[in-house]
């Protein structure tokens, strides 16, 4: 074979092996298993240069570990064996220390000689820790013996000398003793650690005296775990000072060592406390979307030590900055299972505390309620800290199979305006369910809340139920103004349920009370299947189970039905109420036109409510000059529900009369289950609150800048100037 063949055969076979290698199935796993192995610890090479002597054998020893003394010293004719050093050199001082030096890599050690013509034996007398050589070492001939020296000057921290311990015995011999050798000999000071008491004060606490702790010094042992307690009050550990900050400070429980080096010493520990942070939500200078922690420091922890780790459903947070005890929540944040740690510096094992109220201050925080825990039920307690419009896309809180909001939604009186939003709608119990929340709960409850602004949609699939609040309400809506403009298109074969507060309700016994709606109220259906029926009112387009109590509407109403076979239901409270007992109780309608542009001869007006019997209404009044267009061959007339007269204006008798609302008279209660009270209106906002929210709504009652007011009507309190 040539040379050139040669060299091709060997890069082939070269080229192949690492193919070969490379596709090792095993190579990856093998690597695996040594990340995943036990820690590796190397040995070394320790070796013994006899200098001249007879040979020593070398030992190998693992990284940290001693070396042991050999069995034999190594012999020397003419010469006495004074010990392994690690340094050949004959005037080294450098001696290996059998009983405290660690291999920390290959190492040499010599033996030293003195060239005395009798033989030796040496002493060595080492501090432990202490002084590394407190005795010169003591070399005497045959017979070999010597005294104990008396013991060190230097003593180790926190211990007491206990005598001469024999390196190889273990033999402890005190000062004055005799021993004899045979060899070369070293011997260590033996330390006896100091023993001292833990005493524990209660410092605020109650509870019986603990029992004290006994400890040694150099000895982990975990303190005693506190059995005080403090009312209002969580413990934070035990302080050597009775202020946190005078002394040492310790877990509870935490092993701990070395609180004292004097013999028969007590150490005082006391119980640290802090008070149980109380969570609020509130807006401040840093904006409205705050949280803050209210703590009382009142005890003997300074508020300065004090750190706070916000977490999102008990996971640390890293904002804000850990110590800050505020939060601005952002959209991820707020609305999760927030809490806050609070603790002592290092010191504590924490206090915790949930936020009780869930803030709320952009459409992003509102939206967000959607994506927040427990699911499907939306359970959490929330507040509106800012006014808010709503633009681009909004999806209704809450839709979805059976995820009605369940729990607490406080307007605090701010307002969210619909600025002409596009509405992104599921099916939802009943069909699409347009508006601020999709389906309120049986639970749920919303309140204290202005809406005003534009809805406008158009469903191309299932029936549509909208309101400015909810589609559906199986809930509670109170104290809610809604001057929003509604307009509801169905072009399926379905129809459109529409109010100015909610579309339509459900359930056993939800409720409307204390509130009015302003804005136009519009139903249109494009087909004339049966199905496409339009029911509307001014609070609710259809009051099928629940009640309507102490509210008021002059919302004008109008709806078009493409279709001859088809009803239409049109109230100024509600539009289709089907049931006989009483649903809607003390209202007003104070709406100047209904509007039903439908060809058949199923349409009917109330000025009340849109069913055609009486039974369902109890103490109600509508505008005497309430205009209604009907376009069908016969007019229908109003029908007998449609309450007493009361004009609109400011006269004597009339609904521009406060007096009116308050006379007793008008609003009888025995008929009702449970008693329904007559209208409370207060002048001014002195004395209105959330339980009694009516006040006369003057001109001079309105905010600066506020030209949308309705004059001389009772308004809610959150909408006026203080």
């Amino acid at each position: 074979m040539s040379i050139s063949s040669k060299i091709y055969f060997v890069l082939f076979g070269a080229v192949l092996a690492l193919l070969l290698l490379s596709c090792d199935p095993l190579a990856g796993e093998t690597e695996d298993l040594r990340k995943q192995g036990p820690k590796f610890i190397p040995s070394y090479e320790v070796k013994f240069n006899s200098m001249g002597g007879t040979d020593i054998p070398g030992q190998t020893v693992k990284l940290g570990e001693p070396v042991n003394l050999p069995g034999n010293d190594p012999t020397r004719v003419g010469y006495s064996f004074l010990g392994w050093y690690k340094d050949p050199d004959p005037e080294s001082t450098d001696l290996w220390l059998f009983a405290e030096d660690k291999v920390t890599k290959p190492i040499t050690l010599y033996a030293r000689w003195d060239s005395g013509t009798a033989k030796r034996a040496v002493f060595y007398y080492l501090g432990n820790g202490s002084n590394p050589d407190p005795v010169p070492p003591v070399i005497v001939s045959p017979p070999y013996t010597t005294t104990m020296p008396a013991a060190p000057s230097q003593l180790k921290t926190g211990h007491n000398f206990g005598g001469w311990l024999q390196e190889n015995s273990g033999e402890v011999l005190a000062p004055g003793e005799v021993f004899a050798a045979t060899r070369t000999v070293t011997f260590y000071v033996k330390w006896l650690p100091i023993g001292y008491t833990v005493d524990y004060i209660a410092n605020g606490g109650t509870g019986s005296q603990m029992e004290t702790s006994e400890h040694a010094f150099n000895e982990r042992k975990k303190l005693t775990k506190c059995t005080y307690t403090r009312t209002g009050y969580t413990f934070m550990g035990w302080s050597k000072g009775s202020e946190y900050g005078s002394g040492g400070e310790y877990f509870n429980d935490e092993s701990t060592e070395n609180l004292t080096s004097t013999e028969s010493d007590t150490v005082i520990l006391y119980a640290m406390w802090a008070a149980t942070p109380v969570i609020v939500s509130k807006p401040n200078s840093s904006g409205p979307d705050d949280l803050a922690v209210s703590i009382d420091t009142s005890n003997t922890i300074s508020p300065s030590i004090l750190s706070y780790q916000w977490q999102r459903n008990g996971v640390n947070i890293a904002s804000p900055v850990p110590g800050s005890d505020r939060y601005a929540p952002g959209t991820t944040d707020w609305n999760q299972n927030m809490s806050v740690r609070v603790s002592v510096k290092d010191l504590s094992p924490t206090v915790s505390s949930d936020i009780p109220v869930r803030p709320l201050a952009t459409q992003a925080h509102l939206q967000a309620i959607n994506a927040s825990t427990p699911d499907p039920d939306k359970t959490g307690n929330y507040i509106l800290l800012d006014n808010v419009t709503i633009t681009g896309t909004w999806t209704p809180i809450a839709q979805g199979a059976s995820r009605y909001f369940r729990g607490t939604f406080n307007g605090n009186g701010k307002t969210i305006e619909f600025n002409n939003p596009g509405f992104s709608l599921i099916n939802t119990l009943n069909g699409y369910n347009c508006g601020l929340f999709s389906v309120i709960g049986e639970e749920g409850t919303v309140k204290n809340l202005k809406l005003k602004g534009n809805m406008t949609y158009t469903s191309t699939y299932t029936s549509l139920l909208a309101g400015a609040v909810a589609g559906t309400n199986i809930g509670l809506i109170k104290n809610v103004v809604s001057e929003v403009n509604i307009t509801m298109t169905n072009n399926s074969f379905s129809g459109v349920i529409v109010g100015g507060i909610a579309g339509n309700d459900n359930g056993s016994s939800p409720k409307i009370e204390n509130c009015y709606s302003t804005g136009t109220v519009n139903g249109i259906t494009t087909n004339n299947n049966s199905n496409c029926n339009v029911y509307s009112g001014g609070i609710m387009g259809t009051l099928a189970v629940g009640s309507i109590r102490n509210c008021w509407s002059s919302s004008n109403i109008s709806n078009e039905l493409a279709g001859s076979s088809v009803y239409n239901f049109s109230g100024g409270i509600a539009g289709w109420v089907p049931n006989t007992n009483p649903r809607i109780i003390n209202c007003v309608a104070l709406n100047t036109i209904i509007t039903s542009n439908q060809s058949g001869s199923y349409s009917y007006v109330g000025r009340v409510g849109g069913s055609p019997s009486g039974t369902h209404y109890l103490n109600n009044y509508a505008n005497s000059s309430l205009t209604y267009l009907v376009n069908r061959s016969v007019d229908p007339g109003l029908n007998n529900c449609d309450g007493a007269n009361v004009g609109t204006g400011t006269g004597a008798g009339q609904a521009g009369d406060q007096a009116w609302w308050t006379i007793t008279t008008n609003w009888r209660t025995s008929a009702v289950t449970p008693t329904s009270s007559p209208w409370t209106v207060h002048t001014t906002k002195a004395g209105a609150s959330e339980s009694s929210p009516w006040v006369w709504g003057t001109a001079a009652n309105r905010l600066p800048g506020d030209t949308t007011r309705v004059a001389d009507r009772p308004v809610l309190w959150f909408e006026v100037n203080d």
